[in-house]
């Protein structure tokens, strides 16, 4: 018995045609052997997308450093948010509260505004790490709450306290803050194909 070459069916000796396909052959038909691809569902296209999504990975660096500040930053965050809470124990914090108005109302939002900045921060770190579709948003989202919440705050703080500057540190931050967003908006455009879960 032989085997076609072409559709694995087996045929007589003396044929010389497959009677499935219709294969020629001459004197002895050459056994079938199927091939790798077949028996383990090979597809040439996938793999070239997995080569470019494993070799896209060595332009990364910034999103692993950008991981470890964004954790570093959440727990800052927190750690702060929960300094401007304990406030209310320090006998010198509650003279000023007594004697300015408005300012524990400020003092609460600042340490809520920093724990909810440091909790979506790690969110945000989970997602980008994760590589989910929403991280980059998520980021951007980040980024424009760390723009918006330091100009409120330097705005309230000003009509607390009139004879109040503003803060060279806050403004510094909001810059930093305006071209991070810049920086990393154009870096994950340029690979929001590998964000795609």
């Amino acid at each position: 018995m032989k085997k076609c070459a072409g559709c694995g069916a087996e045929f007589d000796d003396t044929s010389k045609y497959c009677p499935n396909c219709g294969a020629e052959y001459g004197e002895a038909a050459p056994a079938y052997q199927p091939s790798i691809a077949e028996e383990y569902g090979w597809h040439p296209e996938r793999t070239k997308k997995a080569e470019k999504v494993i070799n896209s990975d060595q332009g990364m660096i910034w999103h692993r450093v950008l991981l470890f500040f964004l954790i570093v930053n959440a727990i800052w965050s927190i750690i702060t948010g929960i300094g401007y809470m304990n406030r209310y124990r320090d006998p010198e914090w509650i003279v000023f509260f007594k004697t300015v108005k408005g300012l524990q109302t400020y003092t609460v939002f600042c340490g809520v505004a920093q724990i909810a900045i440091g909790v979506f921060a790690i969110t945000v770190y989970n997602r980008l790490r994760r590589y989910k579709k929403e991280g980059p948003s998520s980021l951007k989202v980040m980024y424009i709450i760390c723009i918006i919440v330091p100009m409120v705050l330097q705005v309230w703080q000003g009509r607390i306290l009139p004879q109040s500057k503003i803060d060279r540190l806050t403004l510094l931050d909001i810059m930093k803050n305006i071209i991070m967003l810049g920086i990393n908006s154009t870096y994950y455009a340029r690979r929001k194909n590998l964000f795609v879960n």
